[in-house]
C-alpha cells in the first residue's frame, strides 16, 4: 500500500473515533427493553443508558424519543456507546423553581422535596407533608387502616355514644 494513502486511511479513521467521543445528540429510537437507544444526528449510533445510581439507592429515567443527550463512546468505538441525559432545552425546561429543591416531573405528576416541605402534585390535587402536619386538595379514601387523633381511632367501628337515633343532630364540633 501507498505511504501516503496509509497515512490518509489511519488519519480518517482516527478522525471518526475523535468525532464518536463526546458528541451531543437526541434520542432516535428506543429499544423495546428501554436499555439501548440510537443517538442521532448523523449515523445513529446504539448506545446503552449510563445508571445514576445502582447502589444502595438505586435510580432508573426511562429515556423518550426527542430526549437530549451527551453520548459518550471510549476510544471512539461506537460499540462502547453510553449516554448520559442532555440539558435543559426550551421544550423541555427544568422544572425546578430554585437551587434547594428536588422535582420530579412525568406529565401530569409532581414531586418536590426541599428542606421541610415534600409536596405531590397529581393533576390538580396535593398532599402536602411538612413539619406542621399534611394538608391535602382532594378527596382522602382510606382502604384500610385508621386515622387517630388525640389517642382516639377513627375507622369502621367507630361510634358516637350519647347520641339520640333517628333526626337528632349532634352539635357543631368545637
Amino acid at each position: 500500500m501507498d505511504p501516503f494513502q496509509e497515512i490518509l486511511s489511519r488519519l480518517t479513521v482516527a478522525e471518526k473515533r475523535i468525532e464518536r467521543l463526546i458528541r451531543p445528540g437526541r434520542i432516535t429510537k428506543v429499544g423495546s427493553d428501554f436499555s439501548e437507544v440510537s443517538v442521532g444526528p448523523g449515523d445513529p449510533i446504539r448506545a446503552r443508558k449510563k445508571s445514576f445510581a445502582a447502589g444502595a439507592v438505586k435510580l432508573n429515567i426511562t429515556a423518550s424519543e426527542s430526549e437530549p443527550v451527551t453520548l459518550f463512546c471510549p476510544n471512539g468505538d461506537a460499540r462502547q456507546a453510553f449516554y448520559l441525559p442532555g440539558d435543559w432545552t426550551g421544550e423541555n425546561e427544568n422544572p425546578s423553581e430554585g437551587p434547594d429543591e428536588l422535582r420530579l416531573t412525568v406529565g401530569k405528576t409532581s414531586l418536590l422535596i426541599k428542606d421541610g416541605q415534600i409536596l405531590a402534585e397529581v393533576d390538580g390535587k396535593r398532599f402536602e407533608l411538612t413539619g406542621s402536619g399534611i394538608r391535602t386538595v382532594g378527596n382522602v379514601d382510606l382502604d384500610e387502616g385508621y386515622v387517630k387523633n388525640n389517642g382516639v381511632t377513627i375507622d369502621e367501628t367507630h361510634t358516637h355514644g350519647g347520641i339520640a337515633e333517628g333526626p337528632a343532630r349532634t352539635l357543631t364540633p368545637k
